[in-house]
């Protein structure tokens, strides 16, 4: 199993959160952030700090909280799908989101919606 790079939350500021102590984290790399695996993105590493963008609702989040990394930079994936639809700033298709929810976006799923088929 490959080794993944995580980090406990210190403190919380609204979208942003703060990982205190030396990371092995990447600049721009995407995150999940606490149980409900929140998308992020590290927006900043200094010597002792590191500040993450949470691209969703921060509630309930507390510190503690594991913040892992994926290897990889926050992306969108370009489809056939993409057409003629709107998305939230994560690519979850909102006419999806409120036909299930009404205008109350849910939490993370953390996964990719868009038909990547053709046609």
């Amino acid at each position: 199993m490959d080794n993944v790079t995580t980090g406990k939350i210190y403190g919380i500021n609204g979208p942003v959160i703060y990982i205190k102590g030396k990371t092995e984290f990447k600049m721009s790399e995407m995150v999940y952030v606490g149980e409900e695996k929140l998308v992020g993105e590290v927006i900043s590493l200094d010597k002792d700090l590191t500040t993450i963008q949470v691209y969703e609702e921060t509630s309930g989040l507390c510190p503690g909280e594991t913040v892992e990394a994926t290897g990889a930079a926050v992306s969108v994936t370009l489809a056939p799908g993409i057409l003629n639809n709107i998305f939230d700033g994560i690519e979850r298709p909102l006419e999806r989101i409120w036909s299930a929810w009404g205008f109350q976006s849910p939490k993370s799923p953390a996964r990719r919606n868009i038909d990547a088929r053709c046609g």
